[in-house]
């Protein structure tokens, strides 16, 4: 009926920002109907839904619910300061953000699993002002970060938010200029993380809960 991919979690973005993502609601209109509305109130940071189509350059388990034709969702804290390393270990790990995320994770979960319904699938859909905008957010966070990213960074960061301001007012945005964009903001936020992972945190305490929060 639904699948959730989990990876990767438990990482800030940059220094100082972590945000909870959620990819491929694009793909059923039921689906996001359901959950787009609840995401805003899920978390202290934010949850972003944002569009699947545009990220150029990797591949998920998602695409195999796709492949089959159900809806799926791709959630993660988008942090990739030591992906797929021989030095990502427990002890990189920002339980802090694990443990938000985590919290959202079942909130989604929750939500659907209370749900009497079976949602549509399309597996083609264009891209939209819709689905492209939820990113403006993370990308004015980059604009902001000096002293964190470089000015070149910010740079990158400022002229993604200057396109989707351009895709707001049109209200429209053609598949022809989407991909170029998309590369440039999943560049960024990519290499964002790996170029600046920051202080790692401390272990998680002992006998810390979520109950405890």
């Amino acid at each position: 009926m639904f699948g959730i991919s989990v990876d990767p979690i438990g990482r800030p973005n940059i220094p100082g920002y972590a945000w909870t993502a959620l990819f491929g609601l694009e793909h059923s209109a039921d689906l996001e109907a359901l959950l787009r509305p609840l995401l805003p109130g899920m978390s202290r940071r934010d949850v972003v839904a944002g569009d699947r189509s545009v990220i150029p350059f990797f591949e998920n388990d998602q695409d195999r619910f796709f492949d089959a034709g159900i809806p799926a969702v791709w959630f993660m804290t988008p942090g990739f300061s030591f992906y797929h390393q021989p030095s990502d270990d427990p002890d990189t790990v920002d339980y802090d953000v694990l443990l938000e995320a985590t919290s959202v994770l079942a909130k989604v979960i929750d939500v659907v699993a209370n749900d009497d319904r079976r949602y549509g699938f399309a597996e083609e859909v264009p891209v939209t002002a819709r689905s492209l905008l939820p990113y403006r957010t993370v990308f004015q966070h980059f604009a902001g970060a000096e002293g964190v990213l470089s000015p070149l960074e910010i740079g990158i960061a400022r002229n993604v938010v200057t396109q989707l301001d351009q895709v707001e007012a049109a209200g429209t945005i053609t598949p022809e200029r989407a991909r170029p964009l998309g590369l440039e903001a999943t560049g960024l936020i990519f290499l964002a993380s790996v170029l600046h992972p920051g202080e790692v945190p401390v272990p998680f305490p002992a006998g810390a809960t979520a109950a405890g929060r």
